[in-house]
């Protein structure tokens, strides 16, 4: 602590960590970034090997059978606190094949902010399906936080 100017200092800590994450911790070049440990060709193993590989890896996969390949996709998403949106028209089905891609915890003006246009100054109110709706087609503002895979349809003004 004296190293990095601290000579008189109350540390609280709330974490378990070793020295090195304290002092990376002091340190202001240093991040961590969220990441998984995924190996390839599970298929291949042995079982009592898969067994010990599951111990101490956070996913077993194999590319080849596609074995696991949609749990790597979704762990992924979690990790780097994406959420996908499905953008829907009036009277269409949403567009699942192409989401509109978003931080975690982003609202409907985040999203308006992202959408190509001036839609953000045509914005009237917006309707939305999923899990951050109480109910199917829920009208809501600019400030209504969204959820992933909820489906989005804007309402703009005619101008």
């Amino acid at each position: 602590m004296r190293q990095n100017g601290y000579g008189n200092a109350e540390v609280i800590i709330r974490e378990e960590m070793g020295i090195d994450r304290f002092i990376d911790g002091l340190m202001d070049n240093r991040r961590y970034l969220p990441s998984l440990e995924i190996v390839n060709k599970s298929d291949t193993v042995s079982q009592t090997k898969r067994e010990d590989l599951t111990d101490r890896f956070d996913l077993l996969v194999s590319a080849e059978t596609g074995k696991n390949l949609d749990s790597l996709k979704e762990r992924i998403f979690e990790k780097i606190g994406l959420i996908r949106v499905y953008m829907k028209e009036k009277n269409q089905d949403p567009d699942k094949d192409e989401p509109l891609m978003l931080d975690k915890g982003s609202t409907v003006g985040d999203a308006l902010e992202t959408l190509p246009g001036d839609m953000k100054q045509k914005f009237k109110h917006a309707r939305v399906t999923g899990s951050s709706s109480k109910f199917p087609e829920q009208k809501v503002g600019e400030d209504h936080q969204l959820e992933d895979e909820d489906i989005l349809q804007l309402n703009l003004k005619r101008i």
